[in-house]
């Protein structure tokens, strides 16, 4: 998702890097490009909407069509919307005290959780110097499973397996254990896609939570 959203904003904003002296028209139709990529990408309508007359009224304001190059005044002007859209200045993350801190990592199926769940086992073992643990619950899916056993491998990550298990709940109190007794800091759970507000699926996240 975040893969295709990000395509989308460079095309745009490198069509508008391209015009010489921007005129309203050339921004507006840039904004409306950048609008139906959000809500490609899921973004609630209503965040799209303010987002884009965000960006707007802050270009207006700042007279940036009788600028030389207006168009660089507009990409700073989406780019520092987006990182506020995103929340804002990062904040550092904090670790608990208990072992091992679990993150889930929850979304749409089809929306990259699993290459992100491998990336950030990556980042934490790199720049954090933690111990990750992957675990996969999506047990309907063994595409999945195996998915997260190939990021695994070609990241340099553990990952914990119990292939006879069909119980979301049990495999990621089992994985809990095995972190806990094997010295494994930090516990990354891959949970399975959701393509729609399914109670089942959703009070299985409530449960392995």
């Amino acid at each position: 998702m975040f893969e295709s959203l990000s395509d989308k904003l460079k095309r745009t904003l490198k069509n508008l890097r391209g015009e010489g002296k921007l005129t309203p028209e050339h921004v507006d139709a840039a904004l409306r490009e950048i609008r139906l990529a959000l809500l490609e990408a899921d973004v609630n309508y209503k965040v799209a909407k303010d987002f884009i007359a965000s960006v707007k009224a802050k270009a207006e304001g700042q007279d940036v069509w009788q600028e030389l190059k207006p168009s660089e005044q507009v990409v700073k002007i989406v780019y520092d919307e987006l990182v506020e859209l995103l929340g804002g200045q990062s904040s550092r993350l904090v670790f608990t005290k208990q072992i091992p801190n679990v993150v889930m990592i929850v979304g749409l199926q089809g929306s990259g959780k699993t290459t992100s769940t491998g990336k950030i086992a990556r980042w934490l073992s790199n720049n954090q110097e933690r111990k990750p643990l992957l675990v996969s619950t999506d047990v309907n899916r063994p595409a999945a499973r195996e998915q997260l056993k190939v990021i695994a491998r070609a990241t340099g990550q553990q990952i914990f397996e119990m292939p006879e298990s069909n119980n979301a709940v049990e495999l990621a109190r089992a994985a809990f254990a095995h972190a806990q007794q094997t010295g494994f800091d930090t516990l990354l759970i891959d949970t399975a896609g959701r393509l729609h507000i399914d109670d089942a699926l959703m009070e299985e996240l409530v449960q392995i939570k």
